[in-house]
């Protein structure tokens, strides 16, 4: 489990290649890492629910993430489903996200006549870190909507702070890979220990990447499944 500070990390696979002196190197290599992968898994450790996100009557279009709709983390993806409610909770939808809209002559509606909308298509148009909602039908009334998200942690600000990946290991191992990298190139000794991070990274979706509360219905076993 991911127990150990930035520095410990990035000393101990500097160490395993043979260097302790590119430690400001490496801190940079580590948070390029950690951000790369934190976008290529839904890990349940950075997965987030927003409650009651305010929208006005006859909203369009909707922008959550990096300071947007009461999220102030970089968004890196919108899970299905969103759920809308009315202001006072006694009506409730299920908003679809879709990439074709059923209907998307509705999204200029300007006199929209459905209280709530029933899909949404997401685009990136504002760049990174945050996502438009195109409502749909656009909704007549006000309402909030409820939405679950991968969010990009905050960078690491210091030695001693711990990064978010849950295994040490691997983080260790990517550094000793990495500076091997800018030792000597791109050699064979570099890739097996590119490659074995990679095996690492694939062990711990297995462990760590999975949804962390269960009930009794069957799933698809995640190391035959991907």
């Amino acid at each position: 489990m991911a127990q150990k500070t930035r520095i410990d990390i990035v000393n101990e696979g500097m160490l395993l290649a043979g260097r302790d002196d590119i430690a400001d190197r490496a801190n940079v290599w580590l948070q390029t890492w950690l951000d790369s992968v934190a976008n290529s898994w839904p890990w349940p450790i950075n997965t987030r629910e927003k409650f009651a996100i305010p929208v006005a009557a006859s909203t369009r279009e909707l922008v959550v993430g990096n300071g947007n709709g009461g999220i102030t983390q970089k968004v890196l993806r919108i899970f299905d489903n969103i759920w809308g409610y009315s202001t006072d909770y006694r009506s409730r939808t299920r908003v679809r996200i879709k990439q074709f809209l059923t209907q998307p002559e509705l999204l200029g509606d300007t006199n929209p006549a459905i209280s709530m909308p029933a899909e949404c298509r997401v685009t990136q148009p504002a760049g990174f870190g945050s996502f438009t909602l195109s409502l749909n039908p656009v909704p007549r009334d006000a309402m909030l909507l409820v939405l679950d998200y991968l969010e990009l942690p905050t960078a690491l600000a210091s030695d001693s702070s711990v990064p978010w990946y849950p295994n040490d290991a691997t983080m260790i191992q990517y550094i000793c890979a990495r500076t091997m990298l800018y030792d000597n190139g791109n050699d064979g000794a570099y890739q097996a220990a590119i490659a074995e991070t990679a095996d690492m990274v694939k062990n711990d979706r297995m462990r760590y990447g999975t949804i962390p509360g269960q009930n009794d219905v069957m799933q698809l076993a995640a190391g035959v499944y991907k």
